[in-house]
């Protein structure tokens, strides 16, 4: 898994979900948040490895990242797939959030099932 450059939004400091759920469960979720963007591909996509993703993201923080990975999933913020047993997350709103460098590689991950 590489991280990449991403652009982040200043709104992002105003997400109102993501600061409600940082409150209640004390986890630094809008910085994870931020530092998910750096894991996707260029689709949005990443290799749901809680562990990993712990490290890139919040490598000094004492969470548990599986908890944060099924706090954004219940808040339909990201969303988990399985193609030939392996698992992978998405963010749906991704287009939404970044514009993408051409020059970027192509995904090598599989797309998340059609909805």
């Amino acid at each position: 898994m590489q991280t990449r450059i991403r652009t982040i939004k200043p709104e992002i400091a105003q997400h109102e979900l993501l600061f409600d759920l940082e409150k209640v469960t004390g986890f630094p979720i809008r910085f994870a948040w931020t530092m998910l963007f750096t894991c996707c591909d260029r689709d949005g996509r990443f290799e749901w490895r809680p562990r990993i993703l712990k490290t890139l993201c919040l490598p000094y923080d004492d969470v548990d990242f599986e908890k944060i990975l099924e706090l954004w999933t219940e808040q339909a913020l990201i969303g988990r797939y399985t193609v030939r047993g392996k698992v992978y997350g998405f963010i749906p709103t991704w287009t939404k959030h970044q514009m993408i460098n051409n020059r970027e590689h192509a995904s090598k991950l599989p797309a998340p099932p059609v909805q």
